[in-house]
């Protein structure tokens, strides 16, 4: 079977097991008489064929890892638009098959197909294509993909081939055996390229380079809550038709996921002189839940489901401090990007510690008496990873508290 389409025009060959020979017929803008749906298939023992089921996934990539998924529409319902994916170039799709048979049967045939800005292409094979076919997107555009599969069940002389008759994609077929046409199904879907997704960047300002040791923290909610949707579907029987088979309609459910990046710092001592440091270390988890399931008809199918996005862990900690401190070693900034170690981000060596500690330094003057202690707070921002293009922001705010300053003790030194 071939269909020929650019979304706006159709040619299409059926093949049938009573004359072996595949016939063309051109796109036709008349009402077809005869649909293969109400068309019954007879096995050698005359008994009725169960047809196959086409449908298939189409999975998004990026150096290797996989970013979105999306399953065809294999529903009957012809006024649902065709599902699209969203990619960019540089990407690189793949393709999964997950037609379904009736029990002691298997398919033989795939007719897949697709038209647009990857180039036009209608075959059928004998073997899985979808299990080795991919493309690399170097160009914007759309192209669309179908999907028709056979089983490779025994049917009577004279009796249609068992093909699949569902999905939103209805061609006409014309030819001898249906001179008024015969209306075919494909399950569909499409992809929509664009130029590689450009990232915010921030503004600057070239007339001033002295920022005056001013620091730029990340902005918005920083809670550490990434959450997202993932849509997916399956069918089930609404009825019967004259013929005794099935009518299906899809349940198509929206599912929302939440991922809570947990994390605390400690700081040892919280309580010091100025002039002498102290160290911080993040320890954090991650936890993803399904939190809604939106569904038409079935709305308890899929409340155990498990989300196809990655979540990635956080890749980064950041330090800011509100203070200066300048030794003869040199200047502690007041960023300080943490090194990360499992699931724990540590300092770096100070670069105005003697021993290469790993601490961060208060400054001698740093407000704080015996007698009138003083808090001092900073903050420790967690980011990177998370789901797809959105990052974890996590913000964590710590306290030290400042009692005297270190000349008051019977000795001097910052580590």
């Amino acid at each position: 079977m071939k269909i020929r389409n650019t979304l706006t025009a159709v040619v299409m060959t059926v093949v049938f097991l009573c004359s072996n020979i595949a016939v063309n017929a051109d796109y036709s803008e008349k009402y077809a008489e005869d649909d293969y749906r109400e068309q019954i298939v007879w096995n050698i023992y005359g008994e009725k064929i169960t047809k196959p089921i086409a449908n298939f996934r189409i999975i998004r990539m990026r150096d290797g890892e996989v970013i979105d998924m999306l399953e065809s529409c294999y529903d009957d319902d012809l006024d649902i638009e065709f599902p699209t994916m969203q990619c960019y170039v540089g990407d690189t799709i793949a393709f999964e098959d997950l037609s379904e048979l009736a029990d002691g049967t298997a398919i033989n045939a795939w007719d897949f197909q697709y038209y647009g800005a990857l180039g036009d292409s209608y075959r059928e094979y004998d073997y899985n294509i979808l299990e080795s076919i991919e493309f690399e997107l170097t160009k914007e555009g759309e192209t669309a993909f179908f999907l028709c599969v056979k089983s490779n069940a025994d049917v009577q002389n004279g009796s249609l081939d068992p093909w699949s008759d569902n999905g939103n994609h209805q061609a006409i077929g014309i030819n001898k055996w249906f001179p008024n046409g015969m209306y075919w199904y494909f399950a569909s879907v499409k992809i929509a390229v664009n130029s590689t997704e450009q990232l915010p960047t921030s503004d600057s300002d070239d007339d001033n380079d002295d920022d005056d040791g001013d620091i730029v923290k990340p902005s918005g909610i920083c809670d550490g809550v990434i959450e997202w949707t993932e849509n997916a579907s399956h069918r089930v029987v609404t009825g019967y038709n004259s013929n005794g088979s099935a009518i299906y309609k899809t349940c198509r459910h929206t599912f929302t996921y939440q991922s809570v990046l947990s994390a605390d710092a400690t700081v040892t001592p919280s309580i010091l002189k100025s002039g002498y440091g102290f160290e911080t270390e993040v320890n954090y988890s991650i936890k993803t839940k399904q939190i809604d399931n939106y569904g038409s008809y079935c709305s308890s199918w899929g409340n155990n489901r498990s989300p196809k996005k990655t979540v990635k862990y956080p890749t980064k900690a950041t330090v800011y401090i509100p203070w200066s401190m300048t030794n003869r070693l040199g200047t502690q900034e007041k960023e300080i990007c943490m090194e990360k170690s499992g699931n724990t981000f540590q300092l770096p060596q100070s670069v105005v510690s003697e021993i290469g500690a790993r601490k961060i330094y208060t400054d001698v003057s740093l407000a704080g008496t015996n007698e009138e202690p003083v808090n001092h707070s900073f903050e420790i921002y967690i980011s990177g990873g998370g789901v797809g293009s959105v990052e974890f922001c996590k913000k964590l705010t710590k306290t030290i508290t400042v009692n005297g300053d270190m000349y008051e003790d019977d000795f001097s030194g910052a580590d």
